[in-house]
């Protein structure tokens, strides 16, 4: 709706109707609203898709357009033929040998698209490193190694005394071998305080349980005692009530 106070739009269709300022006694016509179904059921205030959800719609379809169906096909085949090369014309070249002559079959055949590539990039080739510093040895004449010298740099096996999952019969040379290089000398003045503190430890417990024996003792003969007393107690009354 536009307003009668601005010029008329070019590009509309102009409606007398709804192009005026009411003004006192004049009448304004309302348009009635459309007539609205009542629902007389529950069922009818569902919509379609919740009461049908597998409702079919057959809604007219056009005729397909074969023009349009074959300029699909055609630019879908224009993208997909350069993908799938097809084998070229055969050629026949003549060879001719001293005993006999051939013909030969030139053809270009179409190239597996998941074999590697045949030629390698500049771009992933990796220049080599070669460090100024490191010294290459070429020559291995090194001076023979002495007996004690392989002797000395000799590493005896380890050899465990309690796993030997195999079973073998390790002689008692090669077990010595290994403690040729340890100390021999053993601090025994630690073990003798350490059997001396273990030793103090057990008669300390053993006096601890003597003692607990003990008074245990004691309280059940004094409960045993006073138990004698009361029955004593409850057979004197028992006499004295009778006399």
């Amino acid at each position: 709706m536009f307003s009668t106070l601005l010029p008329r739009p070019k590009n509309s269709e102009y409606d007398p109707s709804y192009h005026f300022i009411p003004t006192r006694g004049t009448q304004v016509v309302q348009t009635p609203p459309p007539p609205k179904e009542t629902a007389s059921k529950y069922d009818a205030t569902i919509p379609l898709k919740k009461r049908y959800p597998d409702l079919v719609h057959d809604f007219p379809k056009p005729d397909p357009d074969p023009a349009l169906l074959e300029s699909t096909r055609a630019v879908f085949d224009a993208l997909l033929d350069p993908a799938e090369e097809s084998t070229s014309e055969p050629s026949y070249v003549s060879y001719a040998n001293q005993d006999a002559e051939k013909v030969i079959q030139v053809r270009t055949m179409q190239a597996d698209p998941m074999l590697p590539p045949s030629h390698k990039l500049r771009k992933n080739r990796h220049d080599r490193v070669v460090d100024a510093g490191l010294t290459i040895v070429k020559d291995t004449n090194a001076a023979r190694v002495s007996r004690e010298d392989r002797e000395y740099w000799n590493v005896p096996a380890a050899v465990s005394n309690w796993k030997n999952s195999q079973g073998f019969t390790i002689g008692l040379d090669k077990r010595m071998i290994g403690r040729e290089r340890e100390g021999a000398e053993m601090n025994l003045k630690k073990f003798g305080e350490l059997l001396e503190a273990l030793g103090e430890a057990d008669r300390r417990a053993r006096e601890d349980i003597r003692k607990r024996n003990e008074a245990r003792m004691r309280e059940q003969e004094a409960e045993k005692r006073s138990r004698e007393e009361k029955i004593r107690e409850i057979a004197s009354r028992a006499k004295r009530r009778k006399y």
